[in-house]
């Protein structure tokens, strides 16, 4: 009969289980949320990007009205709020500008032509009738509408699933490494 016999230096094992409680419940919450918190940003970043293709306006305006509502503590959540009105069509939102026919604008991300609009104020506007008043404001995309019904949501959940795994993986080598360092393994 042969037999071998293998020697292990339990010295450091002490360390080892008490690195490994340390990645506990309360530690992997905080990685989840760490995760979740970047691809969310990632996603929110792309969300706006997006969303100035699709109403034409700029990109601060667009951030303005995006709210991250991010995971921490207890909330294994991320969240993007957008809460706006109709823009209305001026010159700052949308390039308006007033012409012989009428006002061009890029509302939609698109040039186009409101016939027998025109500018007052830096406002678009167009007569209700045939006199001169009264007069309505023109208006062009709301965000948090075109959120709900364009590519948003498509986009986020694409980030979102090519970027989390790999940032939970991320972030679960960085504490590792953290704890490695406190417990000198």
């Amino acid at each position: 009969m042969v037999g071998i016999s293998v020697k292990v230096d339990t010295r450091d094992l002490d360390k080892v289980a008490r690195a490994l409680e340390e990645v506990g419940r309360e530690v992997r919450d905080k990685i989840i949320a760490r995760a979740l918190n970047r691809a969310g940003d990632m996603a929110a970043t792309q969300i706006k990007r997006v969303l100035v293709k699709e109403t034409g306006l700029r990109a601060g305006r667009v951030a303005a009205v995006m709210k991250k509502i991010r995971a921490g503590g207890s909330r294994i959540k991320f969240e993007i709020v957008v809460r706006d009105g109709w823009s209305t069509i001026t010159a700052g939102n949308f390039g308006a500008r007033e012409t012989g026919v009428g006002v061009t604008h890029r509302a939609w991300g698109r040039s186009q032509t409101a016939r027998g609009a025109f500018m007052a104020g830096g406002v678009a506007y167009t007569r209700q009738g045939p006199q001169r008043l009264p007069i309505k404001a023109l208006y062009g995309p709301n965000i948090a509408r075109e959120m709900e019904r364009g590519q948003s949501l498509t986009v986020a959940t694409a980030t979102v699933g090519r970027v989390f795994i790999p940032r939970v993986l991320h972030e679960i080598d960085r504490d590792l490494q953290r704890v490695k360092g406190k417990y000198g393994l």
